[in-house]
This record gives C-alpha cells, sequence and structure tokens, in this order.
C-alpha cells in the first residue's frame, strides 16, 4: 500500500517536471553553475540554445513557441532583439527550478523506499510537500522578476501575453504526458475537462486583450465571437445541453462578424455588432435559464443591456466600451455556467 501510495504522489506532483524533462532532453546542457541565491549550486544549469529548443518543439508538439510567441506579441526588430535574450534567460532559469525539482522527487523516493516507522514517513512527506510547494513559490517569484525585465523591453501588455502563452504551452505539455501517463482519464475524466481547452482560450484571449482594439477592420469582435462560441459550443456538447437551432444561430453570429471584416468601409457595422451581439446574448440566457443552472439574473441583464447599448445609427468604432463590457459580460456568464457544472459533478460524486 505504501509503494502505491507513493506512486500516486509523486506522479501528480512530478508530471509538469517529467514534461518538461521531455521538452529539454534534447537541449544541451552546460556546466555553468547556478549563481542565483538560494538555488542549489551543485545542479547543473543548462544553456538553451534556440534552434534546439525549436526543433524539439516542433517535433513533439508541432508548436514553434518562440516564433508563436513573437508573432502573437506583434514584437517590432527591435523588440526582438531585446526579447531573445530574456527569453533565454527565462527557460534556463526555469530549467534550474525543475532540476531542483528532479532532485527532491528522487530523494523522496529513496527517503520513502527505506524501512522506516509510519511516524518517520508521515514526516518525510510533509518535508517534501513543503519543499515542493517552496518551489511552486520560487517559480512565481521567478515570472515576476521576468516580467519585470519584459516590461521594461516590450510593455506590460506585451509581457502579460507572453506569459498567458507561456502557461498555454506548459499545460498542453503537461496534458499531453497525464494521458500517455494514465490513458484511462480520456474515459473516466469529467466533462467539463474535455473543453476545458476552448474555455482557456477564450478566457486567455479576453485576458490579453484587456484593453481591446476596435478599429475598421474589426477582427477584434471577429476572435472574440469566435473563441466565445467555440467555448459555448464544447460547453453544450459535453454537457448534453440542448438548446434549439443552436447550429444556424452560431452560423449567423459568425456571419455577421465576418461581414464587419469584408468591408471595412461599410456603414452597417454597428448593425452587424448589435445582431451578433443579441443573439449570443439570447444563447447564453437559453442555457443559463434552463432549470440545472441558478445564474444570477444581474448577470444576464448586463449581458443584455451591453447587447442592446450598440446603437446602428453611430460609427462602432465611437461605441468600443459597449463592446469591452459586452465580452466583460459574456465572460463572467460563461465561467459561472461551467463552475455551476463542476460544482454540480463534484457534489454528484461525494454524494454517491
Amino acid at each position: 500500500m505504501k509503494n502505491f501510495l507513493l506512486a500516486l504522489l509523486t506522479l501528480a506532483l512530478s508530471l509538469p517536471l517529467a514534461a518538461q524533462e521531455e521538452i529539454n532532453q534534447r537541449i544541451d546542457r552546460s556546466q555553468d553553475k547556478m549563481a542565483k541565491p538560494g538555488m542549489q549550486a551543485d545542479i547543473d544549469q543548462p544553456k538553451l540554445d534556440n534552434s534546439d529548443f525549436e526543433r524539439m518543439v516542433n517535433t513533439r508538439l508541432m508548436v514553434d513557441f518562440r516564433k508563436t510567441a513573437i508573432e502573437a506579441m506583434e514584437l517590432s526588430e527591435d523588440e526582438i532583439n531585446e526579447f531573445d535574450p530574456i527569453f533565454d534567460d527565462y527557460q534556463r532559469d526555469k530549467e534550474a527550478i525543475t532540476a531542483r525539482r528532479r532532485n527532491l522527487i528522487n530523494q523522496y523516493r529513496e527517503e520513502m523506499s527505506e524501512d522506516d516507522t509510519p511516524k518517520d514517513e508521515l514526516g518525510e512527506t510533509g518535508e517534501f510537500i513543503e519543499d515542493y510547494w517552496e518551489l511552486d513559490i520560487a517559480e512565481m517569484e521567478l515570472k515576476k522578476d521576468y516580467f519585470d525585465r519584459l516590461d521594461d523591453e516590450i510593455g506590460a501588455k506585451k509581457a502579460l501575453k507572453f506569459f498567458a502563452l507561456d502557461a498555454a504551452f506548459k499545460d498542453r505539455v503537461d496534458r499531453m504526458r497525464l494521458l500517455r501517463s494514465i490513458p484511462t482519464l480520456v474515459v473516466l475524466e469529467p466533462g467539463y475537462v474535455s473543453y476545458q481547452r476552448e474555455l482557456d482560450d477564450f478566457n486567455r484571449w479576453a485576458t490579453m486583450n484587456i484593453d481591446g482594439k476596435v478599429d475598421l477592420n474589426h477582427e477584434f469582435i471577429g476572435e472574440g465571437l469566435n473563441k466565445l462560441l467555440n467555448a459555448v459550443e464544447a460547453m453544450k456538447n459535453a454537457e448534453a445541453i440542448s438548446i434549439g437551432n443552436f447550429t444556424a444561430t452560431k452560423g449567423l453570429i459568425l456571419e455577421k462578424a465576418k461581414a464587419m471584416q469584408t468591408d471595412r468601409h461599410s456603414d452597417e457595422h454597428a448593425d452587424y455588432a448589435a445582431d451578433a451581439f443579441k443573439h449570443t446574448a439570447s444563447l447564453l440566457s437559453e442555457i443559463a435559464t434552463q432549470d440545472r443552472f441558478s445564474t444570477p439574473q444581474s448577470q444576464l441583464d448586463k449581458l443584455k443591456q451591453a447587447a442592446e447599448a450598440i446603437n446602428p445609427d453611430q460609427l462602432l468604432t465611437d461605441q468600443k466600451e459597449h463592446v469591452y463590457t459586452f465580452f466583460d459580460a459574456a465572460e463572467k456568464v460563461l465561467n459561472d455556467l461551467v463552475s455551476q457544472n463542476k460544482d454540480a459533478k463534484s457534489f454528484g460524486s461525494t454524494n454517491r
């Protein structure tokens, strides 16, 4: 039993580590020692080579993370020159923490393999968890330090976007590793896990577009509606939520969004946006008012008011605040619905 519990604990805590190792296994390691205060001096600190790192990412995940990040942040040539050394330093320092985590887990495995008393084993487990969480804190402090560096060179908004992309990349690697380690999770995981990717995609878009960008091409609105509706549809399918004419309504909304981007000089952009927002608000309200949900009416009212606030007789670019308010309200309603789904699953599992 002890070995079984040990295996479960170390698997759960080491999955992010294993995923990082999978990326780093083809990266040349230097013999430089870590110089940062508080880091173990006897762990080799790897020096990331951009080309090796990018080849590894492309091979394993079909994603060129560095290139994707640069394109997503829309960096100028000067900003890229400032970003590259910071990117390399960040990857190197992340690997230093990963090395400490690897040593900690290996040490814990060795200690638990010894023939100790149950009391000693509990003490060792407690110390292990505390040390592990200390490394989580170190990772957050590392992000804070590098956010400051990126903020100085490329600005806070682009720095925030980088860390959102970094989190998305890490989540994807961790999940791939997890499903390879425990294939049955594909079947056993709760329904809401199956649409977490779409939800995260929309939430990250909303986070990275705090200030919005409503201009004549209206890509901001089109992208936002696409991601929002993809998340709603994924939730609807996974949770078996019945919505009349969903496919047709979604198609109509996206058609309006596309029309806004087709002719930049059309005087009907506000009409298209108003129709798209009203239909989107109606879809979310239809879900939220079903018996299984208890979404606050105030949230639904705010969403409806934001959709109806668009004036068709006024330029849409002069109504930016209404657009931002709409997406903010939609984000709150959607995440509330997902939260209720999770709570319902948790309640059901504890009452079986």
